[in-house]
C-alpha cells in the first residue's frame, strides 16, 4: 500500500508512536495543556457565513457538557492563506481577531468540491482541504494533549455533546481508530474503507503519526480517502456511527444526531435552545 509521497526527498520510514498510558503523565512530561477534543472545521477565507452558522450552535452544545475540570472542547476553523485576495485576507484576520478562532495555514485555500476534474484523486495535484487537515494536526499535536480530534465540514452539523457521550460510554476505541460515517468505494486501485468527509474523529495517536510524517504522507484529493489510507497503515479501526446522516442522500434526520450533512435551510433553524434538531 503506497501512502507515501513519490516526489518526497528522504522519506523515512513511518513510525508509529503510541499514546503514554496515562494522561497525567503526558501533561507532566510535555507541559501542554489538555483538551478532551480539539474540533477543526475546514473552512474556506471568504465564507464566513459557514462559520458564523457554526458558532451560533457550538456554544449552545458545550454548554451541555458537564464542567468537570475532565471535559474540555476547542473549535477552530482552518483557512489557507495562499489564494484569497487581499480584500478577503483582511476580512479573516479581523475576524479572527475578533473570535480568536481561525488557524491560518500555509496551504492554498480553495473548495476541493469544485474541482471537476476527472479522477483527481489520481493526479499528482495538492490537495488543500487534506493539506488543511493534516497541518491542523499537526498543531493541535504541537500545541495540547489531547484525546480526540474532529474534522468537521463547514456545511455540518455537529453534536459535540452527543460525540462526548458516546467517548464517555466508550462507543469510541480510545486508540487508533476513525469514527463517522464509514463507506467502501474504488479508490487508488482498490477498495477501500473511508470516513465520509463531512465529519469524523481520530484518536490521539492516530494523530502523532500524522504529525510525526507530514511532508512525507500523500497529499492529494478525495481528503477523507487519502485520510484513510494514512490510517490503514497503522491499522486503525474504522468505526461506523448510524448517528453520522447525509441529508443530501436522502438519509432521514433524528432527533439524536450527532453529525448531520448538508443540513437543508428549514432544519437550520429548526435547531432548538439546547442543540437538538426538531426533524
Amino acid at each position: 500500500m503506497n501512502i507515501l509521497d513519490p516526489e518526497a526527498a528522504e522519506v523515512t520510514p513511518l513510525q508509529f508512536q503510541p499514546r503514554q498510558p496515562k494522561r497525567q503523565g503526558r501533561r507532566d512530561t510535555f507541559q501542554l495543556p489538555y483538551i478532551t477534543v480539539v474540533v477543526v472545521v475546514t473552512s474556506v477565507a471568504g465564507w464566513s457565513d459557514r462559520r458564523e452558522r457554526i458558532r451560533a450552535q457550538f456554544p449552545r452544545n458545550v454548554r451541555l457538557i458537564p464542567d468537570n475540570g475532565e471535559q474540555s472542547v476547542l473549535l477552530k476553523f482552518a483557512v489557507g492563506r495562499h489564494g484569497p485576495s487581499q480584500e478577503v485576507i483582511s476580512n479573516v484576520t479581523l475576524e479572527a481577531a475578533k473570535f480568536a478562532d481561525i488557524l491560518m495555514l500555509d496551504c492554498l485555500d480553495e473548495d476541493d468540491s469544485l474541482n471537476t476534474q476527472a479522477n483527481w484523486a489520481l493526479t499528482a495535484g495538492v490537495s488543500a482541504t487534506t493539506s488543511k487537515v493534516m497541518l491542523s494536526v499537526k498543531w493541535a499535536v504541537r500545541h495540547f494533549d489531547f484525546d480526540y480530534f474532529f474534522r468537521l465540514g463547514d456545511d455540518s452539523y455537529f453534536r459535540i455533546d452527543k460525540f462526548m457521550s458516546m467517548i464517555s460510554d466508550q462507543q469510541i476505541p480510545a486508540r487508533s481508530a476513525v469514527v463517522g460515517h464509514i463507506l467502501h468505494d474504488h479508490v487508488f486501485g482498490e477498495l477501500q474503507p473511508y470516513p465520509q468527509g463531512m465529519g469524523y474523529g481520530l484518536t490521539y495517536d492516530v494523530c502523532i503519526f500524522i504529525a510525526g510524517n507530514e511532508g512525507h504522507l500523500l497529499n492529494t484529493a478525495p481528503e477523507d480517502c487519502v485520510v484513510a489510507r494514512w490510517l490503514m497503515a497503522v491499522g486503525a479501526k474504522f468505526i461506523d456511527s448510524p448517528h453520522w446522516r447525509d441529508i443530501a442522500l436522502g438519509e432521514g434526520c433524528e432527533p439524536d444526531m450527532v453529525l448531520a450533512h448538508k443540513l437543508p435551510a428549514d432544519l437550520w433553524s429548526n435547531i432548538t435552545d439546547s442543540g437538538t434538531i426538531e426533524c
